[in-house]
């Protein structure tokens, strides 16, 4: 199961709270809030790991100035297929541009 962790810094929220409050009241002409919206936030990753034993992909790091976030997701059998397909491609290419180097270092010599 895919789940995120969220750390979220009090003074950052509260701040978020007040200018949403302040939207409700020009927008609904009320003060109460059901909801808060965080869109755009950046997300600095600082890092990647595969749980081999789980199968999951865990990616970490800064979410803007509102805390530190990590995310587990399960990796599905096709997702992992396609992941390796696009990598072999990869390769594939990589295999033919050192093939040709080869060639042109021989003729060289």
């Amino acid at each position: 199961m895919s789940e995120v962790n969220l750390i979220i810094h009090e003074k950052e929220l509260n701040k978020r709270k007040e200018e949403a409050v302040k939207l409700a009241k020009e927008q609904y002409g009320g003060d109460r809030i059901d909801e808060m919206s965080f869109d755009s936030l950046n997300f600095e990753v600082e890092g990647f790991e595969f749980d081999k034993e789980n199968g999951e992909l865990l990616v970490y790091g800064n979410l803007e100035k509102m805390g530190w976030i990590s995310i587990n997701l399960e990796v599905s059998m096709d997702i992992a297929i396609e992941i390796i397909e696009f990598y072999m491609k990869k390769l594939g290419k990589l295999k033919t541009k050192l093939g040709k180097l080869k060639t042109i270092l021989e003729a060289s010599k």
